[in-house]
């Protein structure tokens, strides 16, 4: 049976806040902390969406040129 998604978020909140040891935090400690993670998930995003694949398709170019016989 699937677990229904609130479960699911609510499993992974948790391990989330045992791996970094946020339960034993002061609230204002924890407010931080999750802002921390979640300026990193953000950065992470966007460099996943918006510059990879420009990248990625430079270098795809770069070969194909390369394979093909083509200076520039």
């Amino acid at each position: 049976m699937i677990a229904s998604p609130c479960r699911t978020l609510r499993s992974m909140f948790n391990k989330y806040c045992l791996c970094l040891a946020i339960y034993i935090c002061e609230p204002w400690e924890k407010v931080i902390l999750h802002c921390i993670t979640l300026a990193i998930i953000c950065a992470l995003t966007y460099t996943a969406v918006l510059i990879v694949p420009s990248h990625l398709s430079t270098l795809i170019i770069f070969v194909w040129k390369c394979l093909n016989g083509d200076k520039h």
